[in-house]
Formats: structure tokens, sequence, C-alpha cells
């Protein structure tokens, strides 16, 4: 008699951390990598959105909450299940752009000691459709 065939093992969320992994672990998504572009100060945004997801990473840490999201979604056996978790890993990635976006602003714009004048984030991002267009439009389909 043949020997009973074994059923595959599943694999965790995360295997081996390659270095395209370790690239999404620290957030370097295409939707980041070009609004790190077209941002001014972006660098310097980033390493900042990065330093308070880190220190608050007891709680959630966006950055690898898109990753997990994704490879959950990538591992889903139902089409809703996929599209659900697509739907969150899109919505996390967005808001992680919008983080970096909103540290730029505070970076380069926004002035506390002449608030009356100073422009308001939401006034200056619709000013700057480049970075609108990115935020709203990230998706990790393609990265």
């Amino acid at each position: 008699l043949p020997p009973p065939q074994q059923q595959p093992k599943t694999q965790p969320l995360s295997t081996t951390k390659d270095e395209s992994t370790e690239s999404l672990l620290r957030g370097e998504f295409n939707a980041v990598m070009a609004l790190l572009r077209i941002l001014p100060k972006a660098k310097l945004a980033k390493k900042s959105c990065d330093e308070v997801l880190d220190t608050l990473a007891h709680m959630q840490n966006l950055r690898q909450s898109i990753y997990q999201m994704k490879l959950r979604s990538d591992q889903a056996v139902s089409e809703k299940s996929r599209t659900h978790l697509q739907h969150r890993t899109t919505n996390y990635l967005q808001r992680y752009c919008l983080l970096i976006a909103f540290a730029s602003y505070l970076l380069n714009d926004y002035d506390d000691k002449n608030l009356p004048n100073t422009m308001r984030f939401e006034n200056w991002l619709e000013q700057r459709a480049a970075v609108n267009n990115c935020i709203y439009s990230a998706t990790l389909n393609h990265d």
C-alpha cells in the first residue's frame, strides 16, 4: 500500500522576510514612494510618521497592518473575504499616505506663531492635486 498523503501545511502569514517583505514592512509601498517624490521634506515627514507609528505599535503599527492585510487578502478563500480585506488594506494605505502628507504640511506650511493666517490642512491638500490624487488612488494592487 502507498503511504497516506499528508495534507500540505499552511504557511504562517509571515514566512521568510526577503528583501521585498522588508521593504513593505518599512512602508516602501508604491504610493508612499510616489509621495516622497512630490512632497517637500517628504523623507523627514515619513521618518517622523514612522517614529510615531513605532512608538504606538503596542496599539497598532499601520505599516505592519497594511502588510498583514495584504497577506490575508492574498490568502483569502472566498471572493467576498478577499474583497473586504483588499478594501481594508487600501484604507490603511491611504491613511498612511495621508499621515505622511500631514507631516509634510506641518514641517513646511504650518505656522503656529501666526495661526489666523495659517492655511488649514484641508485647503493645503486641495491645492496639491498630485498629492491628493496619490493619496486617494493609493492601492496595493500593483505594489
